[in-house]
């Protein structure tokens, strides 16, 4: 099994962008590396939430993104609660809990967030989204193939 470090280096060598620290302002960095993968922190998106990013950062050698937000708890704009949320490098969100188990401080998300981090396992979150992504792409060549193939005998 690969390291943490050798593999963020093997995907980023296959143009899969590492996480990093890109501004000292949680919703800036957050867009920015959240940008093209998903539109979790996208202006539009926060607004309708009516979320504000109140912390983020990379984890695992940038493997890992993760935010805490502060939204709505619920549609009639009551309450608000405070979350985290984890990204891998295909912009995928690996854990957020339901509005209904958010906490009351950022403090209290903060700890639960590392808590989270800490006794995940990222190689095999890796190993298993890689082996999901291979098959796709396989299927995706021989339909392909399939069509050629099909095309040459219509021909002939």
């Amino acid at each position: 099994m690969l390291t943490e470090s050798a593999l963020s280096n093997a995907l980023h060598s296959q143009g899969f962008s590492r996480f990093a620290d890109k501004s000292c302002y949680p919703k800036p960095d957050a867009q920015m590396n959240l940008s093209g993968r998903t539109h979790f922190a996208d202006d539009d998106t926060l607004r309708f939430f009516g979320a504000r990013i109140l912390s983020a950062s990379d984890h695992c050698n940038g493997l890992l993104y993760s935010i805490i937000e502060s939204s709505y708890a619920d549609f009639g704009k009551t309450r608000r609660t405070i979350r985290f949320a984890v990204f891998d490098v295909f912009g995928t969100c690996i854990y957020r809990p339901d509005l209904d188990n958010g906490w009351r401080t950022s403090k209290q998300a903060n700890k639960a967030r590392y808590a989270w981090l800490n006794a995940f396992d990222v190689n095999a979150w890796y190993a298993e989204q890689i082996n999901a992504k291979s098959l796709r792409l396989q299927r995706e060549a021989q339909a392909l193939n399939d069509i050629l193939c099909t095309q040459d005998t219509v021909a002939a």
